[in-house]
C-alpha cells in the first residue's frame, strides 16, 4: 500500500500583520491527541517587504528576515528548518521548508514561530522589517500519518 500524505490548512487571520516580533501559531493536532504524524514539508504564503543590504562579504544575503521554527508535542524547545529563512518578496508567494534531521517525525502537536532576524538597531529597536507590509497568509502542513498495527 502507498503512503498517505495528507496537508492541514492553518488559518491565519487576514489581519495578521507581523506586528510584534514573534508570530506564534496555536498548537497543531493531527485529528486526535493519540495519532502520531511525521510532517515532511511546510508551504507558507506570505508577503514580507525586507531590508536587502547585504552584510559584509554575503552582501547577496539579506541583511534582515524572517525565520520560522517550530515546537512540538507542546514543547518550548525550538527546532530549526533546514532552510528557515523566508525569501523576501513585496508580492504574495509561498515559501516552503523541510524539518531538520527528523524533529518532525512521530509528533503529535506542531506550533510554528516566525520572528525578524538578523542585525538590529538597538536604539530603536529595527528589526529591518516593514511591519505595514509583512504578512503571513496562510500555512499548510504535509503530513504523513501513522498506521497502528
Amino acid at each position: 500500500m502507498a503512503d498517505k500524505y495528507i496537508i492541514k490548512q492553518i488559518k491565519i487571520p487576514a489581519t495578521s500583520v507581523l506586528s510584534v516580533p514573534v508570530l506564534t501559531t496555536k498548537e497543531v493536532i493531527f485529528g486526535n491527541y493519540s495519532h502520531k504524524v511525521s510532517v515532511t514539508r511546510v508551504y507558507v504564503k506570505y508577503i514580507a517587504e525586507l531590508d536587502t543590504v547585504g552584510i559584509g562579504s554575503d552582501s547577496d544575503k539579506p541583511a534582515y528576515g524572517l525565520k520560522m521554527q517550530f515546537t512540538t508535542n507542546g514543547g518550548s524547545s525550538l527546532k530549526e528548518f533546514s532552510s528557515p529563512i523566508f525569501p523576501n518578496s513585496t508580492t504574495v508567494s509561498t515559501a516552503t521548508f523541510t524539518p531538520a534531521s527528523g524533529d518532525a517525525k512521530n509528533i503529535h502537536s506542531i506550533r510554528f514561530h516566525i520572528t525578524g532576524c538578523g542585525h538590529t538597531d538597538a536604539s530603536s529597536g529595527d528589526d529591518g522589517l516593514s511591519r505595514s507590509s509583512t504578512q503571513i497568509l496562510q500555512i499548510g502542513v504535509i503530513y504523513k500519518a501513522k498506521t497502528v498495527r
